[in-house]
């Protein structure tokens, strides 16, 4: 059975950041928790040292500031042929003006403004020493099934813009 408290907690976030699942259910139902130890197995394969709880809190803080400075999420699922959906975006709170681009698998182009300001905040954090905000976009914008990339331009700050 697997260790509880605070530690495991975090375990279980670094584990989500890195995409590991903490847990599971079988064939019949029963849900099986991986030990605090495999976890810890399991992020070291990834050169995560949490080895001690100093260790582990450090990797969390690292990972944190690590996922607040992408503007965008490195993949988003999204139902073909919505007609609207949202993303995070985690940007300075200085941000204004972002120009967006979806570039469909097949080449088709679209494109448009937002106002970062006005965007709905979900969470707010300071990166090295910058205010940051976690705001949802929304876009109007019905894509066909495939792989389409958006584009963010006129981030100021953490990383220079977002992919």
């Amino acid at each position: 059975m697997a260790d509880a408290g605070p530690e495991r907690e975090i375990l279980e976030r670094l584990c989500a950041a890195f995409g590991i699942a903490a847990a599971y259910h079988d064939i019949w139902g029963t849900r099986h928790q991986a030990s605090d130890a495999d976890l810890r197995a399991l992020l070291a394969e990834f050169g995560l040292d949490v080895g001690t709880p100093e260790s582990i809190a450090e990797a969390d803080r690292a990972a944190s500031a690590a996922a607040w400075r992408a503007a965008l999420p490195p993949v988003a699922a999204i139902d073909a042929g919505a007609e609207r959906w949202s993303l995070p975006l985690r940007l300075p709170e200085s941000a204004r003006s972002l120009r967006w681009t979806v570039v469909e698998e097949d080449g088709a182009r679209h494109s448009g403004e937002a106002d970062a300001s006005a965007l709905p905040a979900v969470s707010r954090a300071e990166i090295g020493g910058v205010a940051c905000c976690e705001r949802r976009m929304e876009l109007f914008l019905a894509l066909p099934a495939g792989y389409h990339r958006l584009s963010i331009d006129g981030l100021p700050g953490l990383d220079g813009g977002g992919s």
